[in-house]
């Protein structure tokens, strides 16, 4: 595969990634104001649950567009991945809503810092010369 089609894959993974991470701003989003706003504990749950499926999901869903990226970097980005989704497991059998909002943030996250999936997008956009997005 040439140099332009592993870039054009990288670029098609990273845009991937980036929208499961604008989801789950918007689930995170949702769960906040039904909980604080609205007083709706299950809505709150079904909101963090969707979050926790999208991550836990992400290996399965993103595998394809790995096949065009060269093999140590796509078995990288297989291994960040699969990290996710390890972190989302427990949170679900746990059934925990702290557990399920906590997932992608460090132990004592500042506000309007970035979540940890939202770090991986930025360093392999930075790795793979894409620069910020627009």
């Amino acid at each position: 595969m040439s140099h332009s089609n592993k870039q054009h894959q990288m670029t098609e993974l990273i845009a991937a990634l980036e929208g499961v991470a604008g989801r789950v701003r918007e689930l995170e989003a949702e769960a906040a104001k039904a909980l604080h706003d609205l007083d709706d504990a299950a809505t709150y749950r079904r909101k963090l649950e969707d979050k926790t499926w999208l991550l836990l999901e992400m290996p399965e869903t993103l595998e394809p567009l790995l096949a065009g990226i060269e093999k140590k970097k796509a078995e990288k980005i297989r291994g960040k991945l699969r990290s996710f989704a390890r972190r989302a497991e427990p949170a679900l059998e746990l059934g925990s809503p702290f557990y399920m909002s906590a997932l992608l943030y460090p132990e004592d996250p500042r506000e309007g810092a970035k979540n940890d999936l939202d770090l991986f997008i930025e360093r392999l956009r930075d790795e793979s010369g894409l620069g910020p997005p627009n």
